[in-house]
């Protein structure tokens, strides 16, 4: 019995880089709604601009979330094989 090391590298590799991307997307998303928390009493004052900051935050924040959600259920149907009959 051999061990396919190309196949086990490449394994290690797309673990690594996966794992980066979701823990990557999930800080930055964490990042921008506290970024839109500490805008929130300026916007809830009136001010335009952080209103407009405000939003931008959040939508960026909430995409990527979604981008992370989409990484981990790509990740499970990968593990999985009763997705791959």
């Amino acid at each position: 019995m051999t061990i396919a090391w190309d196949a086990f590298l490449s394994v290690v590799l797309t673990s690594i880089g996966g794992a980066a991307v979701i823990v990557s997307l999930y800080s930055l998303g964490v990042r921008f709604v506290t970024d839109a928390e500490l805008l929130a009493p300026k916007a809830a004052q009136g001010d335009g601009s952080a209103v407009r900051k405000e939003s931008f935050f959040r939508s960026v924040a909430y995409i990527c979330f979604t981008l992370c959600a989409i990484a981990v259920l790509y990740e499970v149907y990968l593990i999985i094989p009763f997705f791959h009959k």
